[in-house]
Parts: structure tokens; C-alpha cells; sequence
């Protein structure tokens, strides 16, 4: 986003413990100030319906990706703290009540990078021309 010219702001341990409280404004006070989110605390649903409630119009990509993928790189990244199957049933649920949250939402956008998804949706969808560069997807190891 930011090669895009928006101000980003991802995974903040901080504003995470705050959203964990129950203390959403502090981190939608904090959204005041960028034009996009990725990871932690931004991707919770309490975090996304409250957002929708304080900055309606704002548009939301869902990043997607196949399944087993998405277990490797979770088990890999949690230092097996649980199963696959485990894995498997939060990577559904957490879509499952982001998209419940977005459900009548009309700027959402599913995006898979993974499975080639890149500025070709991306910036039709924000409204914006595609930059002369290719989408920076690089897969950093092989899971």
C-alpha cells in the first residue's frame, strides 16, 4: 500500500493488548492518522465492525490463500502451538466472521496474492492507476 502512496500501519503488540481490553477507540483513534491497515489488531472482526461504524466509505481487501498454504506458514510461524486441524478450523472461523462483518459491505475486495491476485484488482477496485512496476510478492522460503 504504502508503493501506492497510502500511509500504512501494520501489526501493533500495543494496540493489540488494547483491542484485547476492549479499549477500540484507542485504536481507532490511532487509525486517524493512516489510510491503510494490515495484521494485528486491523484484522479482527470487533476492530472492522467498529472501524466500519467510525469511518464509513472506507474500502477493506481480505487477503486470501489456499488452505494448506496457509497451515504451513501458520505452524511454521507459531512454532506448532496447535494442530493442523486446529489451524485449519481458526483460519475458517476468522474468515468466516470477517466476512459476516463485511457481508453488506459494497467496497470489499478478495484478494489472492498467492494465487496471482496483484495490482491488476487491486487498483481498479481503490480507484487508482497501476504503477510501472510488478506487484511486490516475493515468497521468502518455500513452505
Amino acid at each position: 500500500m504504502r508503493r501506492l502512496g497510502y500511509s500504512h500501519f501494520g501489526y501493533d503488540r500495543d494496540l493489540e493488548n488494547s483491542r484485547r481490553r476492549g479499549d477500540l477507540d484507542r485504536c481507532l483513534d490511532w487509525a486517524e492518522h493512516f489510510d491503510s491497515f494490515d495484521d494485528r489488531p486491523w484484522f479482527s472482526p470487533d476492530i472492522i465492525a467498529a472501524f466500519r461504524a467510525r469511518f464509513p466509505g472506507s474500502y477493506y481487501v481480505l487477503l486470501e490463500r489456499d488452505e494448506a498454504e496457509w497451515i504451513r506458514s501458520y505452524i511454521a510461524f507459531t512454532k506448532p502451538k496447535c494442530s493442523p486441524t486446529e489451524a485449519l478450523r481458526r483460519y475458517r472461523d476468522h474468515l468466516e466472521r470477517v466476512l459476516e462483518v463485511l457481508a453488506d459491505e459494497p467496497n470489499l475486495l478478495r484478494l489472492n496474492v498467492c494465487a496471482g491476485d496483484g495490482y491488476e484488482k487491486l487498483c481498479p477496485f481503490l480507484g487508482i492507476g497501476m504503477p510501472n512496476e510488478p506487484f511486490p510478492w516475493v515468497r521468502p522460503r518455500s513452505l
